[in-house]
């Protein structure tokens, strides 16, 4: 229930919401999400390039993986620029 208000939360304006929103994913080490979510998938949302979008007929634990994996490999390029 967390990451569904944790995922409205991070969309709101208030910076303040966007930490509470996130604070909920550190419990299964998802800190990353604003990160990501916000810089990454929302600009590449229903490409190849996104790994948080699942491809036509993959597996919920193909996608899982995809997704995890994935969306860290996103947020550490974003970070290896950004320094």
């Amino acid at each position: 229930m967390s990451g569904v208000i944790g995922h409205e939360l991070v969309h709101s304006k208030e910076t303040h919401n966007k930490y509470i929103g996130n604070f909920g994913y550190t419990k299964f080490f998802y800190s990353h999400f604003l990160d990501e979510h916000l810089k990454s998938h929302h600009k590449k949302v229903s490409t190849p390039d996104d790994s948080t979008t699942a491809k036509r007929d993959q597996s919920v634990f193909s996608f899982f993986a995809q997704s995890v994996i994935g969306s860290h490999v996103a947020v550490w390029k974003m970070e290896t620029r950004r320094i």
